[in-house]
């Protein structure tokens, strides 16, 4: 006997939950299949076999019955955009055949994926317009929306799966150091963020930017500390705080070792030329 079949997806609702800082919620529909698209902010999410950080860029797939729970960030709140569907494998016999229809218990998707910039991009354009037909004419547009979100899982089952994950946890790190270079950070600590050991992490930042993370950390901050001595009149305290120095003091000594002058020489010399100029 030949038989075929496909997968026929209905989305019971799409909500966008809004970036009330420091919310937390519970998964409460478990009876389905539901897809969390975070497209803002950072936070935590726990099921229970673990917790993993939830950020910008990663779908979740959440097979019927698992529970989670979630936890957003406050300064940088979750914004999630959550769909809720069911899925279905209708199985065609031969001519004449019964056609047989059963629940699917759970998509070829994993828990979680972060997904590279352009991936991204496309994955919230097709979510985003799913979510608009099926507020707007979900009736009317039932074949389109289905085949949408079919076309949705389909990029989400081979999104990543050629990547590897120390390459997506360097690149993670060295985001983080750029865009948090002015809190406490610790590089054990955004090693175990990323789930890689500080030796693997060491070894790719030397492999691709020939230093490591700690030294690649003092860069940026000496970089951005650069910036605020040149385009601003802020006192040290202020920079040394803004670039994630404990204090005025040892943002003098690590500036004089990396650049042989002090922060207000470095000013100066730099108001000078401008004055020149």
């Amino acid at each position: 006997m030949n038989s075929s079949g496909i997968v026929v997806y209905h989305i019971h609702f799409i909500l966008d939950k809004p970036p009330v800082p420091g919310w937390e919620d519970v998964r409460h529909q478990l009876n389905a299949h539901s897809l969390y698209w975070i497209y803002e902010g950072q936070g935590v999410f726990a099921t229970e076999e673990g917790a993993f950080e939830a950020r910008k860029g990663m779908m979740v797939y959440l097979k019927p019955g698992l529970r989670l729970k979630m936890k957003s960030d406050f300064g940088q709140p979750l914004r999630v955009l959550m769909l809720l569907m069911d899925a279905a494998a209708l199985t065609f016999g031969d001519f004449g055949a019964p056609l047989r229809v059963g629940p699917i218990e759970s998509l070829q998707l994993p828990l979680a994926r972060s997904l590279t910039p352009e991936q991204e991009r496309q994955i919230h354009e097709k979510i985003r317009y799913i979510e608009r037909c099926w507020v707007q004419e979900r009736e009317a547009r039932q074949a389109e929306i289905g085949y949408e979100l079919a076309s949705l899982i389909a990029s989400l089952s081979v999104a990543g799966r050629a990547s590897d994950p120390f390459e997506e946890a360097f690149a993670g790190v060295r985001k983080w150091i750029d865009t948090h270079y002015g809190e406490a950070l610790r590089i054990a600590e955004l090693a175990a963020r990323f789930g890689i050991s500080g030796s693997h992490l060491r070894a790719l930042f030397l492999r691709e930017l020939g230093m490591p993370p700690k030294a690649y950390l003092n860069r940026v901050r000496d970089e951005q500390a650069k910036k605020y001595l040149t385009l601003t009149d802020e006192p040290m305290k202020v920079v040394a705080a803004a670039c994630g120095y404990a204090d005025e003091h040892h943002f003098g000594k690590m500036f004089r070792k990396r650049n042989g002058v002090s922060p207000a020489k470095f000013r100066s010399s730099r108001k000078n030329k401008s004055d020149v100029k």
